[in-house]
């Protein structure tokens, strides 16, 4: 693998057989995949090694909707690994139900089947340093601490367990994709840093991709020429760069129904209410993170609970899934032993105090630590329920161009994001049931009090920065941008990956099923475009300038 800086005096025609634009989880896995071919791939990331203000600033967005997180820089990471530099690693697959249609959720239902995604979670797992594992009762059996919430009582909630990523060299955080991607090196990989696409530009019939604009914020430009193009760049960065490619086609490429940019799709987050301390910590061992040992390796679950697929069929409500989160109080002792080792000479009274007065909670933390071998339970403050929400397709819920541009002359996004009342109807059902749950062990919820009144208000949703939908999968270009297989409706050799092309989205988090998603197009890409022996030809018109063809000496400054 070469890596290479855009910014440097170069080329000013790149050819490759593969470009894929975006180093982030869907795009590395790609390359990952195409990696035993002989076919030369090109990776657009327009960061560079780590996030920089400068390129961070590309990612302002305008937002005319619900609120969403005003500072990009915290969800998004516009750099060689995307948000793998930056997320926490909750990871969970779809469930069958996610992708099935439902009559009272408008335009649901994918055109694949379950069945043929599945098998892509296991390689999936592979290369976000988790551990390929059934979500099941069987798995549910393995944890050190049972679930303590009889929800065989009711047919309302059933358990439900997220798996957090750890990397294969640091255990200390999730899986950073660039970093693994370049111990694996794989020699038919360029990465260009430094590049921002900032047009795709079709041939004059608007069939196929015919070049790619780049450039970089110290003013260089060139073009990219591939056969294959795969947009990985993510559900907001994607359809405003197809809205802003109108120089062939004026409504954008991929738009010619309209469709690109709307359903745009987010999970909604909120705190249902409090769980009462001291009753609640014995609930802590079974509710908080939990280690198992997965073929010799260390994994960490959390157990939760979701809303059945009965229920959501009878009471006609989304997906929503929800989990106990601790908030630690200002003197833990374990927090305060690591801070005295780290010598920050800010807190070392504070800390000694908290050492001397809980000398046996520190005691019991060391012994989880070293003898049981689980995360540690730290003091807390208080204990929150909250849940994660799915969102059902609306096609004013939408991200267009604004009237402002970056530094690169592209419209920034906006973004609308609407909250249906089918997702306020969800909220409060849910926390009713959970609450229903805990009470039967007599555990008392204390619901937030719009919630408990039957009502959600706005300003307790907040965004969780998945957006998706935004160039949904359908197997007709008038109900989706992309086909089953991820390529663009009407246009030959463009694929999309990533959370862009989910339909609709379940209640959990997206990376495994789009990194699942990401390896099924690249076994579409290399079954009809390249053999597994030999690489494709490009096509060769004539350049302005000698283009630099990968696997050649690199260019020089």
């Amino acid at each position: 693998m070469e890596l290479h800086d855009f910014r440097q005096p170069s080329h000013t025609l790149f050819d490759a057989d593969v470009c894929i634009i975006g180093a982030g989880p869907a795009g590395l896995a790609i390359a990952r995949e195409l990696a035993d071919t002989r076919c030369r791939v090109l990776m657009i990331e327009s960061g560079g090694s780590e996030p920089a203000s400068l390129t961070q600033d590309l990612d302002v967005i305008e937002n005319i909707g619900a609120a969403r997180q005003p500072d990009q820089t915290l969800v998004r990471a516009r750099a060689f690994g995307g948000t793998s530099n930056v997320w926490n690693g909750r990871c969970g697959p779809l469930d069958a139900s996610d992708l099935a249609p439902r009559d009272w959720v408008p335009l649901s239902g994918w055109p694949l089947t379950y069945a043929e995604l599945a098998p892509y979670f296991a390689r999936a797992a592979g290369q976000l340093g988790l551990g390929a594992v059934a979500y099941d009762a069987t798995l549910d059996g393995r944890l050190a601490y049972g679930s303590p919430l009889p929800l065989s009582d009711s047919d309302a909630l059933r358990p439900y367990l997220w798996q957090f990523s750890v990397d294969d060299h640091d255990s200390s955080v999730a899986m950073r994709c660039a970093r693994n991607m370049q111990l694996h090196d794989p020699a038919n990989l360029t990465v260009l840093l430094h590049a921002s696409v900032t047009e795709l530009v079709p041939d004059v019939s608007g069939s196929h991709i015919e070049s790619i604009e780049i450039r970089s914020l110290t003013g260089r430009q060139a073009r990219v020429r591939a056969r294959v193009v795969v947009m990985c760049a993510g559900g907001i960065e994607t359809p405003r760069l197809l809205l802003a490619s109108r120089r062939i086609l004026p409504d954008g490429v991929g738009n010619q129904h309209g469709l690109v940019g709307r359903y745009l799709l987010d999970h909604a987050r909120c705190s249902l209410g409090e769980l009462r301390l001291p009753q609640a910590e014995r609930l802590r061992p079974a509710l908080s993170l939990q280690r198992i040992d997965v073929e010799g390796r260390p994994r960490y679950f959390l157990r939760g609970l979701a809303l059945s697929e009965t229920c959501q069929r009878r009471e006609q409500l989304l997906g929503c899934a929800g989990w106990v989160h601790e908030n630690e109080a200002l003197d833990d002792p374990w927090s305060a032993l690591k801070r005295l080792r780290a010598r920050d000479r800010d807190t070392t009274l504070r800390d000694l105090g908290a050492l001397a007065r809980h000398p046996w909670l520190m005691t019991q933390q060391l012994r989880r630590k070293l003898i049981e071998r689980q995360p540690v339970l730290r003091k807390l403050a208080s204990v929150e329920l909250i849940c994660d929400l799915e969102q059902d397709p609306d096609p004013d819920s939408r991200i267009t161009l604004s009237d402002v541009s970056d530094a690169l002359g592209m419209p920034r996004a906006r973004i609308d994001w609407r909250i249906s009342e089918l997702q306020r109807q969800t909220i409060v059902r849910f926390a009713q049931h959970a609450s229903q749950a805990f009470a039967r062990i007599g555990q008392d919820l204390a619901l937030q009090p719009p919630i408990r009144d039957g009502h959600v208000d706005a300003a307790q949703l907040r965004d969780v920065a998945h957006p998706s939908g935004t160039t949904r999968m359908a197997d007709s270009p008038l109900r989706g941008v992309v086909d089953a297989n991820g390529q663009v409706h009407g246009i030959e050799r463009l694929y999309i990956a990533g959370t862009s092309v989910f339909p609709t989205q379940g209640h959990v988090n997206p990376t495994l099923s789009l990194v699942a998603l990401a390896i099924r197009v690249a076994d579409q890409v290399k079954a009809r475009h390249f053999t597994q022996t030999s690489p494709a030809p490009v096509a060769q018109a004539e350049p302005l300038h000698r283009p630099w063809k990968l696997g050649a000496a690199a260019p020089t400054s």
